[in-house]
């Protein structure tokens, strides 16, 4: 090889790393791969933004995901389906819920009516023109109507909890892949440009100009460490597993939430409603009583008497009116949308009434008590998060233990002209070292104790915890099932007893009008069926929030994965 040759390749290795830097800046471009805020990802055909999904650190490390981390759950959503007696009674809408965060960055989608519905969320419209009366105006068709479903998928895309678990699952995916990295080798690669300039001024020694290039590429690989990288990478699977069972969890519990609020705006509107019919009967005598007193056949204080049992009839509906305006100002919070939206909501499928003696079809409670425990202690995701988490703190006992013990390393190092940071050579030299090498540490002040110590205290913590969640979760599913049972019981007896004070009423008040009753037994069947309403919106409100529980530990337990021993 002559000198032009050698040299033109000097200049060549030389220039390696500004060619490298170059194609560093322009391969975003070259590869079309969006960056900064233009970059979006889609999910299950949405569009969803995400900043941060490409940027320059992708063009060091083109891989997705080399060491396959990502769990597949991280990007299917959880597909759930309400229950019938949950869902809107026309079933204009599909029960389905695909249980995603922000499965959808435009709110409207998820009303029946998106035209009208983008024309509510933006305050275009508050209502019906003309109906000035609050259940007129919030029933009027004119509003895009909101069922089941619908206020789930909202509440999903805007819960924190739920955007939370997802971000944990791809951060613990990201720890367990730097676990297993530890078993691949480790290379890195230098170059190097000098330029040494010597000067003797006002001597007759000539100047000096050095210019020298350098490069050198390493390799390191641990063979042997008695098991670290092992009980590190075992501990991050665990928490993997964790964060997916956490995940579940969070899903279940928002859906638990916003269905509990929903129902609570239901109930509010129905007593609103109920409230409403009442008020024509207490006119209707109020009436009948001036109609005698003008007669000669009433006195005054029977109009008094009426006047003083609608008043109470019309106050109980201002009450009504306040709590359902409550109620529905904390489930648009609760789904994200505008204060001023404004919608209706859709009608609740009315559970249908057994023969007496007989059990009731409908019934959700299939399963016998033993059997939902037995299930739930195994598949709950709140329980399978404790109990990963826990075999993740015994995991990291025996990682903390093999920091103490001795490793064994391999490496390899080659330099060209020199290696770096040393005095400058205008000779060129070629430099292979070969090395394995095994480490043993003698004392390092009882720090590898004192670890050993903290991972064992952390991992009895982590197992208490686990038996505390799980004698929660077995306590919650016990009393929700009493509970279920109870509240079916009182819905039955509360709809005899608001129908035959429903009847009374109506008999009480015909027996007035003809003259064969007093004001007092009207008021007092007013009173009745007053009351008896009260407690019918009571028991249904009860059964409904009973009935949300079941189902939702039911899907928590159908669609969770156990804990599997090898992560």
């Amino acid at each position: 090889m002559n000198a032009d040759t050698s040299g033109r390749r000097c200049s060549l290795l030389a220039a390696m790393p500004w060619i490298y830097a170059a194609l560093l800046c322009f391969a975003p471009c070259c590869l079309g791969a969006p960056t900064g805020a233009q970059g979006k990802e889609t999910r299950s055909g949405q569009t969803l933004e995400s900043p941060d999904t490409h940027d320059w650190r992708e063009v060091f490390t083109p891989f997705q995901d080399p060491l396959r981390t990502r769990p597949a759950e991280l990007d299917h959503s959880l597909n759930l389906e309400l229950p019938p007696d949950l869902h809107a009674g026309d079933g204009t809408t599909e029960a389905g819920i695909d249980a995603f965060p922000c499965a959808d960055d435009d709110p409207a989608r998820a009303f029946d009516d998106p035209e009208r519905a983008r024309l509510m969320l933006a305050g275009g419209e508050t209502g019906a023109p003309g109906k000035k009366d609050i259940t007129d105006r919030l029933a009027s068709p004119d509003l895009p109507r909101l069922d089941l479903p619908q206020a789930v998928r909202l509440a999903l895309c805007h819960n924190a909890e739920v955007r939370g678990a997802w971000s944990a699952i791809a951060q613990q995916a990201a720890i367990l892949g730097q676990a297993r990295s530890a078993y691949l080798p480790q290379i890195n690669a230098g170059a190097n440009r000098y330029r040494s300039r010597l000067r003797y001024p006002g001597s007759r020694y000539p100047d000096s100009d050095l210019r020298v290039s350098s490069q050198n590429i390493g390799l390191s690989w641990r063979l042997f460490d008695f098991g670290l990288r092992n009980a590190r990478t075992e501990a991050a699977g665990y928490q993997l597993q964790a964060a997916l069972a956490s995940r579940d969890a969070a899903v279940h519990k928002a859906l638990r939430d916003v269905a509990q609020t929903y129902f609570d705006a239901q109930i509010a509107w129905a007593r609103l409603q109920a409230q409403q019919e009442l008020q024509p009967l207490a006119e209707r005598t109020l009436q009948a009583t001036r109609r005698r007193q003008a007669q000669g056949a009433g006195s005054g204080n029977d109009t008094l008497q009426a006047e003083s049992a609608l008043a109470r009839i019309k106050l109980e509906r201002s009450r009504a009116e306040g709590d359902y305006r409550k109620a529905l100002a904390l489930l648009t919070q609760t789904l994200g949308l505008p204060a001023h939206a404004g919608y209706r909501l859709a009608p609740l499928a009315v559970l249908p009434e057994s023969p007496p003696g007989t059990p009731n079809p409908h019934l959700p409670m299939q399963k016998a008590l033993d059997d939902w425990l037995t299930e739930a202690a195994e598949r709950h995701p709140a329980i399978l998060s404790a109990r990963a988490q826990w075999q993740a703190a015994r995991a990291s006992v025996r990682a903390a233990r093999a920091e103490g013990m001795p490793t064994l390393d391999l490496g390899y190092n080659y330099y060209r002209n020199g290696r770096p940071n040393t005095s400058l050579n205008t000779m060129q030299s070629r430099e292979s070292v070969l090395s394995i090498s095994l480490s043993f540490p003698l004392f390092d002040g009882f720090n590898t104790t004192y670890k050993v110590r903290g991972a064992q205290a952390l991992a009895e913590q982590k197992g208490i915890e686990y038996e505390a969640a799980r004698q929660q979760i077995l306590r919650e599913i016990a009393q929700t099932h009493a509970e279920a049972h109870a509240a079916l019981d009182n819905l039955d007896a509360a709809r005899r007893l608001y129908r035959a004070a429903q009847a009374t009423a109506q008999s009480t008040q015909r027996q007035y009008e003809g003259g064969a009753a007093d004001i007092l037994r009207v008021n007092q069947s007013l009173d009745a069926l007053q009351q008896s309403l009260l407690e019918r919106t009571r028991a249904e409100a009860e059964w409904l929030a009973a009935r949300m529980k079941l189902w939702s530990i039911e899907t928590a337990i159908e669609t969770s994965r156990p804990i599997t021993e090898d992560p």
